[in-house]
């Protein structure tokens, strides 16, 4: 019987989800991608980018499970091109999952420039030598359409939920060593990162929030419309 029982128990038992990530687009018509060419402009605007135009990190959150760093990108024009470009790229391509990869936009090398050798030293995470790889999106979120007659759609890997017309994903860990999460701007309210249950942080236009992967957040419903730049960092295996 205690054999029995011991089966029985072993077949009840759950498997722990995986970890969520924000990288799991739907498929897109091969032509339409093909067609969509990056904006050479933002491409240089990026590569000048340096640890001058990134602020002296705060300390945002210290709880038992890692600490919370927030930094400024003094440079709002290249926020507002970079929202700019994901709405272009995202009605090219007939994007509905809330997200643009960085990769369909052109910038994967630009902007993992930007992350390994401006934001990671300058919050004090690393040295530019350290290896990462890198994914990144830039996310739009909130309770209105990008465009009139633009929908938003879910993906399921993400378990965003809604709450009427407002968006909100719960409750998760990154499939990252190390995120950065940074708000490009528009109109909106809410959308806060809580972590842990315990603390909130709000965005603000041009603040990077960033913090170890591991660390259970959730995203609280946004009214409006928000772009926000994520980086999934992972160290490169030797």
């Amino acid at each position: 019987s205690t054999t029995t029982s011991s089966s029985t128990s072993s077949k009840k038992r759950k498997v722990a989800p995986a970890a969520t990530t924000f990288h799991t687009l739907g498929l897109v018509d091969g032509v339409m991608e093909r067609k969509f060419s990056p904006n050479p402009e933002l491409v240089r605007m990026i590569d000048v980018v340096s640890r001058r135009d990134i602020s002296r990190p705060q300390s945002l959150v210290r709880l038992s499970s890692g600490e919370v760093k927030g930094f400024f990108l003094l440079n709002r024009p290249l926020c507002d091109l970079l929202i700019k470009e994901a709405k272009r790229c995202a009605k090219a391509c007939r994007l509905k999952l809330g997200q643009i990869s960085l990769k369909r936009l052109g910038l994967q090398g630009a902007v993992s420039r930007l992350a390994l050798e401006c934001i990671i030293p300058t919050v004090g995470l690393g040295s530019e030598e350290e290896a990462y790889d890198i994914e990144g999106s830039v996310i739009y979120d909130g309770d209105r359409p990008l465009f009139d007659d633009y929908r938003y759609s879910c993906d399921p890997a993400d378990a965003w939920s809604f709450s009427g017309s407002e968006r909100s994903l719960p409750t998760h860990k990154d499939d990252s060593v190390i995120t950065i999460n940074m708000c490009l701007g528009e109109r909106f309210t809410g959308g806060s990162v809580l972590f842990e249950d315990v603390v909130e942080v709000e965005h603000q236009v041009c603040r990077g929030i960033v913090h170890p992967g591991n660390m259970r957040h959730k995203i609280t419903p946004c009214r409006g419309q928000r772009f926000n730049l994520i980086l999934f960092l992972n160290k490169k295996s030797a």
